[in-house]
Parts: C-alpha cells; structure tokens; sequence
C-alpha cells in the first residue's frame, strides 16, 4: 500500500510541473491556481516540488529566505522586480543555492532586500544571494540594502555557475557588490552600483570581484562603487585576480579606491577590454591605475580594442598603469586623464595616460592620447611623459596637447618610449624625452630618427579632436616604406587614419566653375581641376583635387586673379589660362598620379590676400613624356569667394 502511495505521489509531480505561489492566498494552499501556496520556501519544501519543476509568483513581498534545498527550480514572478521582493529582514542571505542545484535553476523578476550573509564558519558571504557549489540564472532582478561583513555583499558564489541578465546590484554598503571565485560568471547587461566595502588589507572590490574565474561581462555598467578605509586595496570597480575576463561594451565610471586601481585592477589574469568606456574613476590617495591597473605580481597578458579611458585620477599611470606581463592596445582614446605625485609618494606624477613599468610590455596601435596630465612636485620632481612614459611601442598613434606639471618637466607626449608612424604635436616640454626613439614621425620642435617629420601635419580639427588628415598634409605617405601600404596602395600615412580623400565634414560638394580644358596626356585622359570644401574666406577649406595625372612627376599650382589664354606653345601640350600677376606652389603628383591640395588662403605665398568679391582661377602645371618630354595642363577653376 505505502509502495502504491508513493508512486501516485510521484506521477502526480511529474504530471504538474508548475506551481503558484501568492502571499495574500489562504495559507499553506495546495499550489493550484486557484489555491496558491502563500509561501515560497513552503512550495520548495513540498515532496511534490520536484526538479525541473517552475513556480509562478504573485506579486507581493515575501517576508522570508529561501534555499533551493537542492532542486532546480525556476522561480519566476508574475508583474517583476518593482512589485515582487523576497526580503529576508536581515537574517541570514536572501537566497541560498548551496546544495548541488543544476542547470535549471532560475529566478526571475524580484527584489531582494535586506540580507546580511551566511556563516559558512569561516566568513560571513552573501548577503543577497549565496551560492555555492551550485548554478543559478538570475534574470531581470534587483538586489539592494544586502551586505556581508568578510565578502559578496550583494552577491557571492564559489566553486559556481552563476549567469545574471538584466540584473542590478545597488546599494550594498558593507562586503561589496558581486564576489566570485573558482567559478564560471557571465553577466550580460547587468548594473552595478553604489556599493562600498569597508577597509581591509588586500581585499576585494567594492563593485565585482572575480577571483580565479572564467568571467565575461558584456552591456553592463559598473558604476560609483568605492572602498572605506582600505590599506593595499586594488579596485574600486572590478578586480580579477586569476582566471578569465572578457569585457565588451561595459561603462566603468565613478569608481573610487583608496590604493590602486580606481576602475579596474588585474593580476595574473587573462583579460579582454573591447568597446568599453573607462571614465571618471580615481585612486583616491593618488596612487596607481586610476582608470586600469594591472599588478606587478605576476603575469597579465591583457587586450584592449575600441575602447575609452578618460578623465580618471591617480599618482603613476592615472589612465592605465600596467606594472607587469604584456598588453595591446589598438584603437583607443586616452584622454584628460590625471596623474599627481603625493608627498609621501614623490617619486610619482609619472604617464598620465599611460605608465608601462620596466619589467612589462605594451604594444599601442592607433590610439589617441589627448589633453592627459602629470603633476610633479615642484620641490622633489617633476611630471615626465604626460601621455606616455616608459617603455611602450607606440604605432600610427597621436600624442596631442598633453601638460606636464612641475619646475623640469620632461615629455608632454611620451617618456622612454618608441614611436613609429605617429604624431607628436602641441605638447609640453618637447613632445619627446627620456631617451625616446621616434621614425618616421612628425614630431613638433624636431627629432632625429629615419624619416621624421617637423611641419604642421594639418589635422581637420585639432579643438575637436578630428585628428584626420587634411590634403596637402606632409604625413601622408610619410610613414615607414617597409610597413604594410594603405588601402589605396600607397606608403603608409603618419598618424591615426590613412588619409581619406572623401573626407570633408561641412563641405560643398562642388565650388568654383571649370574653363579652359587640356588635352590628353601620356595616361589617355585629360586633367580636370575640382574643387569642393567652401568659397567663404574665413572658412579656409578650399580643396581641389585632380586625378588621371603622370606618375612621379614634377607638379605647380597656379593661382591669380585674372584669366588670360596662352595658346599651346611646341613645347607644351595644354593651354595654359590664368593671367599676370600669378603665384605658384610646387607640388607634385605622387606615385598615383593624384593630387589632393588644401589652398590656405591666409599663407598664400609672396603675401597674397585674398579678398571677398573677388575670383580667383587655378591651374596645374606638370611635366609629361608623351612621347615626348613636354608640359601639360588641366582645366582651370574660377573660385568667386565670399
């Protein structure tokens, strides 16, 4: 009979797999829609609750705590977080995974409150959710008010699998938000916030902690966390020490750390940072890695892509310090960040946007350091390479209007760096310094090395930070001839972008009218002279271009305000079409054959000025073998300026 009883039992579980829960039902209830069991932990508990089974919540707030005892359930409620909340009124943690719970396991869609932790006899963890040998899903849920005196104030796992879509963690003041370790941690789209840990020597972030875990964090925003009282702390916001971490697309912003660290800390880890922004976080005593620091315990092997460190606070490396192991950086922005030596830490004040100690590497491809700050004490030291300083190899970078502080500042752009392809312009101090090796360089001031460059590289828009070239820019096909060509073919351009011809933010398509066309030359086609950009003076961005030109050939731009016709001499073959008095640049055509000029009409030569109402004509000039050595022309351009 008892053998018969147990199989009815066990047929009616398997035949309902969903169950009801409801606080404001009759209590206990039986689990149906009509009779909803009024507690959660009672519908756990029931014999006929088995795994795999789902609870549907009603909204309310449940006054208890609740252990999964072992079955992976699905919880879920009915109207989400802002109408159902599990609030355990500060006895033990919130929710409890700690007894094997599988894949399955799930909770959708609460509030969980006022947690303080299990005792595991060790520590006291997990104030909101503790899990532990364990997986839970966490979807579309809010954790707040939880903490935990050792770790994981809001959340804490070991030896896990713990996945949260959608979920906030906030406002967690003691123990932190999120602790991990020797677990697998995914977080997509997750906040989190406005937690604090109080000061303990090396101890955890006040934000995410992940130790020893293969973690990835993608869409979310770990934000305002910080540290009380730390001594030898690392990370306000993150901290991942062993393991795993893949970042992309997060906003770290407004940590704070007492020692290092502000945002993000790494240590012997293998990390991943792609699409981020890394913005307004500090070292609050102004030590290392305001924005990023990576320990120089051990080795970090660490990638960064397409990502944004700005405006954060530290003493060395205030956007990113890295103290060992080995990084790359391709196609970031380091910018208007701040490093500020310390009275009881002198020595400092050193690479605002980067600092690279000697025992580690950097490898940096076009990246933009901008507007980055060292401070040195003016009695002890001064700031040295305020975008860079150590041994970092920089490639296609640009190093802008970086500032040193302090009474012998060394290297407003890089300190004991290597640069190739980049440009170093309105910096303090030099630009370079510290025994930096630049080729092929535009360096502001001069500096010896293969290939560099002084003169105005011509950026768009320098107050805008559109460091694109402008045509007629000296960095173009200036770059090291033994590196990979351009798109378009050529030798590589100096700086951030290969020079796009297409380029012109707030131009007319067309300005000026064409006249006096040429004739054909050694490559078939005849030369037409184009302009777009504007015809308002004050507006400087006259462009012209002209294609379909003889290769590796001596080149003049003519420019006047009178037209004339010069009929084709023996010696040439295209009118020529522009009158006395005339002004003329050298230019030439390039190994494609196309010319792309920007005419400046402030520092036009022999003191030119040009006046409005008035209409100037252009024409080139270049030599030719057809078959011939001979002359030719293009068509000419009458620009009517404003």
């Amino acid at each position: 009979m008892k053998l018969l009883v147990a199989a009815l039992l066990a047929s009616t579980a398997q035949a309902q797999s969903i169950w009801y829960v409801d606080v404001d039902g009759v209590p206990p209830g039986s689990g149906s829609v009509g009779d909803p069991y009024t507690s959660l932990q009672y519908a756990i508990d029931e014999p006929t609750t088995l795994s795999g089974d789902t609870l549907f919540v009603q909204a309310g707030v449940y006054l208890e705590a609740v252990d999964y005892g072992g079955k992976s359930l699905a919880i879920r409620s009915v109207e989400g977080p802002g109408q159902s909340a599990i609030d355990v009124q500060g006895v033990g943690s919130v929710v409890t995974c700690a007894t094997g719970e599988g894949a399955g396991t799930w909770l959708e869609g609460f509030t969980l409150r006022n947690g303080i932790g299990t005792d595991t006899g060790t520590s006291i963890v997990g104030g909101g959710l503790y899990l532990s040998g364990a997986e839970i899903e966490l979807t579309d849920c809010r954790i707040e008010d939880c903490q935990a005196v050792d770790s994981g104030g809001g959340v804490y796992a070991e030896s896990a699998t713990l996945r949260m879509a959608g979920c906030t963690v906030v406002d967690c003041p003691v123990g932190g938000g999120l602790h991990a370790s020797s677990s697998t941690v995914e977080l997509t789209g997750c906040q989190i916030s406005d937690n604090e840990r109080l000061g303990e020597i090396f101890g955890p972030a006040s934000g995410v902690t992940l130790w020893s875990c293969t973690s990835s964090m993608d869409f979310c925003q770990v934000q305002y966390n910080g540290n009380r009282l730390g001594e030898f702390d690392k990370g306000g916001g993150i901290q991942v020490i062993g393991g795993t971490i893949d970042l992309q697309s997060c906003w770290i912003s407004g940590n704070r750390n007492e020692y290092r660290g502000g945002g993000i800390a790494l240590g012997s880890c293998t990390a991943t940072i792609e699409a981020c922004q890394i913005v307004d976080n500090e070292s609050v005593d102004a030590f290392w890695g305001g924005g990023l620091y990576v320990d120089e315990v051990g080795l970090t092997t660490l990638t960064v892509d397409d990502t944004l460190i700005d405006g954060n606070y530290g003493a060395d490396g205030a956007g990113v310090y890295l103290g060992a192991g080995s990084a790359t950086f391709t196609d970031c922005t380091l910018a208007d960040n701040y490093s500020e030596s310390q009275p009881f830490y002198p020595e400092s004040g050193f690479g605002g946007g980067l600092f690279v100690a000697p025992v580690a590497s950097a490898e940096v491809t076009r990246c933009l350091f901008a507007e980055n700050h060292a401070e040195g004490d003016n009695d002890l030291i001064s700031g040295q390479g305020a975008a860079v300083h150590g041994p970092a190899s920089l490639v296609h970078c640009v190093l802008h209007a970086n500032t040193l502080g302090g009474s012998t500042p060394e290297g407003g752009g890089a300190y004991a760096a290597t640069l190739r392809n980049c440009v170093v312009w309105a910096n303090d101090a030099d630009g370079l310094a510290g025994g930096a090796v630049a080729t092929y360089s535009t360096v502001q001031g001069g500096w010896s090395g293969n290939g560099n460059l002084a003169a105005d590289p011509k950026f768009w828009s320098e107050s805008t930070r559109d460091f694109r070239l402008m045509p007629g820019s000296p960095c173009i096909d200036a770059g090291d001839p033994a590196d990979p060509l351009d798109s378009d073919g050529t030798v590589a351009d100096q700086g951030l972008h290969p020079f796009e011809p297409d380029y012109c933010p707030g131009c007319d398509p067309v300005i000026g009218q064409s006249y006096c066309f040429s004739n054909p030359n050694s490559t078939g086609s005849a030369v037409v002279l184009t302009g777009r950009g504007s015809d308002v003076i004050t507006d400087d961005l006259v462009l012209l271009q002209a294609t379909d030109l003889p290769a590796e050939e001596t080149a003049f731009l003519y420019l006047s305000d009178h037209r004339n016709f010069v009929p084709i001499s023996p010696f040439d073959q295209g009118p020529f079409c522009l009158g006395l008095p005339y002004v003329v640049e050298v230019v030439g055509t390039g190994s494609t054959g196309v010319i792309y000029l920007h005419v400046e009409l402030g520092t036009l030569p022999s003191g030119v000025v040009v006046s409005p109402g008035e209409i100037w004509s252009f024409q080139l000039r270049y030599s030719d073998v057809n078959p011939m050595v001979t002359t030719n022309t293009s068509s000419a351009l009458a620009i009517t300026f404003q």
